[in-house]
């Protein structure tokens, strides 16, 4: 089946308000049926009954022969993978380089990663924000236990194994097992999102399928903690500020015990917090909102005289 890129929501919203001077034909290409509808007020309002049906049940297709509808998650990735591999089709075949299939996302896979997404995103807070992070939590997660002992990963149809690695396209042939060389799939794991998000829309904050124009996302956008797109647990911009807060809190209480200059290691240190990088930003937030005061040495970080 193919899908059109036209939008099923707006094709709709034309057929409603403009159906009947054949505004969703000329939307979808149908030139010649749109001047029809628009000198015969949609066929008298039947015919464009009968397109509002269709597009409704999603069966109403483009002047390209695609399908407009109203693509569910993994619909979504799938037109995306198919895109996709029609683009690699086209350059193995122009530069005569063996093909590489991209797999894609089925409920085997998605099975198998839920219960491993649903424990990041409760301790990390967030997933999808970046491709390379995600990457790395996944090679560390589900492939480096048999790398590290020298094993081939297993051939395991219909798994996450197979359904989230890819090989680059100059190196591997299609059907060659997996090496060292692994990552993600990025439209395979964007379908495992996608389907997690909607499967706990309760418990998530959805960004990926939220326009940039929209005024939730602007209100996202201004809260601490904001990394972009992605998914994010719905108690995850409280508790990241309550966590600063707290931070600051204690970087603030140590100095004033200590009452010198104190560098970012050890401040790291006699928290015992063990990320010199994170407290490094705290300490500069807290500098620049006036609650703590700086030393040019070594950036030394100590409360106003």
């Amino acid at each position: 089946m193919i899908h059109s890129e036209k939008k099923w929501l707006t094709t709709l919203l034309i057929c409603i308000f403009a159906g009947g001077i054949g505004g969703h034909r000329f939307y979808t290409g149908h030139m010649k049926i749109g001047v029809i509808q628009l000198l015969t007020f949609g066929g008298l309002g039947i015919w464009v009954l009968i397109d509002l049906i269709m597009i409704a049940l999603g069966k109403f297709k483009d002047s390209d022969g695609g399908i407009i509808k109203n693509l569910s998650s993994i619909e979504k990735v799938e037109k995306h993978s198919d895109a996709l591999m029609q683009q690699q089709l086209e350059i193995a075949e122009k530069e005569s380089k063996p093909e590489y299939r991209f797999p894609k996302i089925n409920k085997n896979a998605y099975d198998f990663i839920n219960p491993f997404l649903r424990e990041r995103i409760i301790t990390k807070g967030f997933l999808g924000v970046d491709i390379d992070i995600d990457n790395e939590w996944v090679v560390d997660k589900f492939f480096n236990p048999y790398l590290s002992e020298g094993k081939d990963l297993p051939e395991q149809e219909n798994t996450l194994l197979d359904a989230l690695s890819y090989h680059p396209l100059e190196e591997y042939e299609a059907d060659e097992i997996i090496d060292m060389d692994i990552g993600i799939n990025k439209f395979c794991y964007d379908g495992c999102l996608y389907q997690f998000a909607n499967d706990n829309k309760d418990d998530i904050i959805n960004l990926l399928e939220m326009d940039e124009d929209h005024d939730d996302w602007a209100e996202y956008e201004n809260k601490f903690g904001f990394f972009g797109e992605g998914i994010y647990h719905k108690d995850y911009f409280d508790s990241v500020l309550g966590k600063d807060k707290r931070l600051r809190a204690e970087i603030k209480k140590l100095l004033i015990e200590k009452s010198i200059k104190i560098t970012v290691s050890d401040i790291d240190a006699h928290l015992q917090y063990q990320n010199r990088d994170e407290i490094k930003q705290t300490c500069e937030k807290m500098y620049n909102d006036g609650e703590i005061s700086f030393a040019g040495n070594s950036r030394y970080f100590v409360l106003e005289e």
